[in-house]
This record gives structure tokens, sequence and C-alpha cells, in this order.
């Protein structure tokens, strides 16, 4: 109609698995922190010593035998993630995460504009069928 030509499901596909990556990858850091506050594994978290390891804290994020709190918010323990780790240890774990998202998103995808497109054209012969067309938006 308006001389713009419709992309294929390859290509909507592809769009999609690429705005997922990206948008995984912008906010990974974050779920990363947010996960490893709740574990207590956050470098300089109370009852973790500064430049412990992921994952080695003697103490398990507790103090006195009761969970630590967090003390600090998520963008200072991003930092600290980053000092003690470097700027990777925000990204740990993304690789395996796009591979379980891949598949998803080819899935959600493809099957998202096969429906649409069956349900446009399903629009289209009954349009052509009775003879109105209706614009509902």
């Amino acid at each position: 109609e308006g001389g713009a030509e419709e992309c294929g499901v390859l290509e909507a596909t592809a769009c999609g698995i690429v705005a997922a990556l990206a948008g995984t990858a912008a906010t990974f850091p974050a779920a990363v922190v947010s996960r490893r506050m709740i574990a207590g594994t956050v470098p300089g978290l109370l009852g973790t010593p500064r430049g412990t390891p992921r994952g080695t804290a003697s103490s398990g994020g507790s103090v006195g035998g009761r969970r630590a709190r967090a003390s600090m918010g998520l963008f200072r323990a991003m930092r600290a993630v980053a000092e003690a780790e470097g700027v990777s240890g925000l990204y740990r774990g993304l690789g395996t995460a796009s591979v379980r998202l891949v598949p998803m998103a080819i899935v959600s995808f493809a099957s998202y504009e096969w429906v649409r497109r069956t349900m446009d054209a399903a629009d289209a012969r009954r349009t052509k069928r009775v003879g109105i067309e209706v614009d509902v938006a």
C-alpha cells in the first residue's frame, strides 16, 4: 500500500535475536550483582572480606550465624565487583545465558511472526469475501 515491503520471518527472527542479545548484555551486570548480593559474595559486602574471590566467602554471607544484610546499593556493588575482578566479573556467565537465550528467541519470534501472518491472511480473505474493510486502529 505505502510501498513499504514487509520483512520475512527469518529477517524478523534475526532482528529479534539481536534485540534479545542486546537487552541481555545491557542488563546482565545488574543481574549478576543482584544475585551476588543475595548470595553475599560481593567484595566489601558486610561479612565478605574485600578481595575475596567469587563464591569463596568463608562466612557464606553470614555474620555471627545470621544472614548478612546488603550494606551497599546496586551501583556501589557493581563498582566493588569491577574493582575486585575487573569488568569481566560483571559479565561472568553471559555466554551461557546467551546460549540459552538464542533458541528461546528463535522459537518465540518465529512463532509470533507465523501466527501474525496467518491471522493477517485470514483477515484479508474475510474482508475480500464480505467486501467491507473496517479499520479498527
